[in-house]
């Protein structure tokens, strides 16, 4: 069974598992990963947690990464998105949270993209990969940091977080004024 939903709780994770399938993950509640951690895992079933592009192939990459450099202390992860790339509501409506959540005292990082893009102002967002990095490898300091591939968008849609916070209304504009352009 593929899941793409925010769970409140571990009912139906339990479910699937009492029936002896596969639950596979591809959302990025870390919360509820935390929550199905901590189950027991029927024998001749499996949970497989993070499946996604960011949390997902960004936590294969990284444990690679981290297992090769001796002595990994701090992990820089940076998404950078495509304001004209195409991504359901859901999707767009959950990076917007992430970006509103928490806006006042992010962590901000210039890293560096390469040709075409160059360096980029990036901001810290609790995405799940990096939580999930952290349990995994103690000791471990590990942030994602996003922007989008338009500086304007990146400062614009920071900057309505820093200023208006959690505001669901601010965030529900945004999200409507970016739907046109497919920001993700």
């Amino acid at each position: 069974v593929i899941v793409c939903i925010d769970q409140r709780d571990t009912s139906f994770v339990e479910y699937v598992l009492a029936r002896g399938l596969l639950y596979m993950d591809i959302s990025a509640d870390d919360a509820h990963f935390r929550r199905v951690e901590t189950l027991a895992i029927p024998a001749n079933a499996g949970a497989f947690l993070s499946l996604g592009f960011a949390p997902g192939l960004s936590n294969l990459m990284a444990a690679r990464l981290i297992g090769s450099v001796e002595h990994a202390s701090t992990l820089r992860l940076g998404l950078l998105f495509g304001i004209n790339d195409q991504h359901g509501a859901a999707g767009v409506d959950w990076t917007l949270g992430a970006i509103f959540a928490g806006a006042r005292d992010r962590p901000v990082a210039e890293l560096d993209w390469g040709r075409p893009w160059g360096r980029r102002r990036m901001y810290g967002v609790g995405f799940a990969d990096q939580f999930a990095l952290a349990r995994t490898h103690p000791g471990l300091s590990a942030t994602t940091y996003i922007g989008f591939d338009s500086r304007i968008a990146t400062a614009a849609a920071f900057a309505a977080a820093s200023m208006f916070g959690d505001n669901s209304v601010v965030r529900r504009l945004v999200a409507a004024a970016s739907h046109p352009i497919g920001l993700g």
